[in-house]
């Protein structure tokens, strides 16, 4: 639990799909979830959750940014959310 959001693997916020189905797509591949995650499943979701952010990131940031400036962006969107950067950008 993440803010008493139902989470499982590095923060990955589970819908009400996957709560109630209790698989997750992780790779394309559904995933039952019930003992939890392996350490590589775990790497494979949050690289998966992370294409989100950092589609933010490109659409929403218009100045050239150094990797490590991105890196930290797709972070701080990654944890407030990517609508409340969107909100907070505009």
């Amino acid at each position: 639990m993440w803010l008493g959001l139902p989470t499982i693997g590095v923060r990955h916020l589970l819908t009400r799909d996957e709560l109630s189905s209790g698989k997750i797509s992780i790779l394309g591949q559904p995933t039952c979830y019930s003992d939890g995650v392996t350490l590589s499943q775990a790497m494979d979701l949050l690289d998966q959750d992370l294409q989100r952010f950092e589609q933010s990131i490109n659409e929403y940031v218009t100045i050239d940014l150094r990797q490590h400036q991105f890196d930290a962006l797709v972070s701080f969107a990654f944890n407030m959310g990517s609508m409340a950067f969107r909100t907070a950008h505009s």
